[in-house]
């Protein structure tokens, strides 16, 4: 459910970090239109973000703090 999708939200950006962090905003944006795609089209790569997104936790109350913001 929810919280399945944020957590690889989540690993995704962890994943992709340092390079977020070097771009602007216009980079960022073909960041997570070109380069992110590619990237995760090989099934290790894929398999790789799975078992990120399935390591993290996730506190469930934070979680419904942040949805009401």
């Amino acid at each position: 459910g929810f919280n399945a999708l944020f957590g690889v939200g989540l690993a995704l950006l962890k994943s992709c970090q340092k390079d977020l962090l070097s771009l602007d905003f216009e980079g960022i944006m073909r960041f997570f239109r070109v380069n992110l795609p590619k990237k995760y089209r090989s099934e290790d790569h894929a398999d790789e973000l799975i078992q990120t997104a399935c390591s993290m936790k996730i506190n469930v109350k934070k979680l419904k703090r942040y949805e009401k913001d």
